[in-house]
């Protein structure tokens, strides 16, 4: 192929990411939030919590100071008496009991989870059975809530009578300390983030399925699947109690007010497994190819870019080379520039790459997955999947 076709398809792919770099962008501006509510329901909030998640004590003190105008009950749901954050969250639960602070908070230990759920969702059903407010909210322990992102969320879930689930989008927010948090981070604010976000605005911010790190619930759309107990067998239930809520005639609608992760400090076999489980979550809990086309153009054409540039480099057509170079290049910078525009900390100047590592590794980890994954890791536990990546219950 002669060298100007080359530098013709660099120059169209160079232009296509400068456009994409532009969406990205405009998918991050800010929503109006909704309008402020005569009465506030009361709220339970159920957070599952399983090992030692960073910063896990700060992130449950904070938790509790959530600023709602209505009643708020708090519920932190451990497996066992041998979790090692119980003692923390007995002292941020004294504290806060100690200083009269608004709302109640109480430790629910719920046992293992049988074969059929995963840890996460036993305890979201143990945490239900307790609950006594009107509305049901799920809250992921690495969340770093703030004094806005309840009242916002259930705003916006009280807005319309046939929303039934709100949630809250998310940042990654802290600087990163390794290049394996700068290739998590990337991929989570450069690429899902923004990608949902760009969902989001076509359809009038109302998903057929649920990004579940903060998720506001009616009880009558619980009921209207069945309960929780409808997504058992499934891993990523969250997203699925998304699928069924659509299904039921329920709209899914993504609140204007973020929440942050606390994350970092990761080394790169956490990083792999990180992605392998985002990528596994994907498989079933995401029914529309049309979501993932920011995804696929980004990635696509930062490996392609890359494989030609090594090609044509490694004959020693350098100038062509140089050329697809250049939009590898623009694409790194977008993923730096949108994970700033969310408001997460800078990265560190040799962090600046952490974007074209997860660029580059995304297509393996993904085929590894799809072709070869059986088993997979998450907060202590180790599950069966079957072709599917659904729980493998066996005969």
């Amino acid at each position: 192929m002669p060298d100007i076709t080359y530098y013709a398809i660099a120059a169209s792919l160079l232009l296509i990411s400068v456009l994409t770099h532009k969406r990205f962008l405009r998918a991050l501006e800010a929503r109006p939030y909704p309008d402020p509510l005569e009465r506030y329901p009361s709220v339970t909030l159920i957070r599952p919590i399983k090992g030692l998640d960073m910063e896990v004590e700060e992130n449950a003190r904070v938790g509790l100071d959530t600023g709602y105008p209505g009643s708020v009950q708090t519920l932190f749901v451990l497996d066992t008496e041998d979790e090692p954050a119980l003692p923390l969250l007995r002292k941020v639960i004294e504290e806060h009991e100690r200083e009269n602070a608004p709302g109640s908070a109480e430790i629910l230990i719920c046992g293992n989870p049988p074969a059929n759920r995963t840890g996460k969702l036993n305890a979201m059903i143990a945490g239900l059975g307790k609950a006594t407010c009107e509305l049901v909210a799920f809250v992921d322990s690495d969340i770093r809530t703030d004094r806005e992102v309840l009242r916002v969320t259930v705003e916006t879930l009280m807005a319309e009578e046939k929303t039934g689930c709100a949630f809250a989008p998310v940042v990654v927010s802290e600087r990163t300390r390794t290049i394996s948090d700068a290739a998590t981070a990337t991929l989570m604010n450069s690429i899902y983030c923004p990608t949902a976000r760009i969902w989001g605005q076509r359809k009038n911010w109302r998903f057929p399925f649920i990004l579940g790190q903060f998720m506001v619930f009616k009880r009558e759309a619980i009921a209207a699947i069945g309960g929780l107990e409808s997504t058992e067998g499934q891993l990523c239930d969250d997203l699925y109690m998304g699928q069924l809520t659509h299904e039921a005639g329920w709209d899914n609608v993504m609140a204007p007010h973020a929440n942050r992760i606390i994350h970092y400090g990761i080394n790169p076999k956490q990083a792999y497994e990180m992605y392998a489980r985002w990528i596994t979550f994907s498989r079933t809990g995401f029914p529309d190819l049309l979501f993932f086309l920011p995804v696929f153009g980004v990635v696509g054409f930062f490996v392609a870019s890359e494989f030609t540039a090594l090609f044509l480099g490694v004959t020693g057509r350098f100038l062509p080379a140089l050329a697809f170079t250049s939009v590898m290049l623009m694409i790194n910078h977008t993923m730096n520039t949108v994970h700033h525009a969310l408001g997460a900390a800078p990265k560190p100047k040799h962090h600046w790459w952490g974007g074209a590592i997860s660029l580059s590794l995304l297509p393996w980890i993904y085929f590894r997955v799809y072709l070869l994954q059986g088993k997979i890791g998450w907060r202590g536990r180790d599950y069966d999947l079957d072709s599917g990546s659904r729980l493998n219950l066996g005969d």
